[in-house]
């Protein structure tokens, strides 16, 4: 079974920290805005076992952002609602661009 799910960002908030579930394994999230790169990064931690498990993934669009990382939350991409491809900006995050999970069970 394939399960797609939107992980839910706020909009307005250029760094921020977020508990969600990725495959049955609560993680934390860390979002960041790098005003000199211009550009979204993120994080990931292990809440249950308190260790980082990546961090500075440049947020681009319809790239597995998890790809290089063997961590069993299967596939996280960000994805351009507007359809234009155009990068993520400092306001687009959570609004026009979101972060989806896709998981095989």
């Amino acid at each position: 079974m394939i399960t797609v799910a939107e992980i839910p960002l706020p909009t307005g908030n250029y760094n921020f920290e977020q508990n969600i579930v990725l495959n049955t394994r609560n993680i934390r999230i860390e979002v960041k805005w790098n005003n000199v790169g211009e550009y979204y990064s993120l994080g990931m931690y292990d809440i249950d076992n308190e260790v980082p498990l990546c961090y500075g993934i440049p947020i681009l669009l319809g790239v597995d952002l998890l790809a290089n990382y063997k961590l069993g939350l299967g596939v996280l991409v960000a994805v351009d609602l507007s359809n234009t491809n155009q990068d993520c900006g400092i306001d687009d995050l959570g609004d026009r661009v979101r972060l989806i999970s896709v998981v095989e069970q």
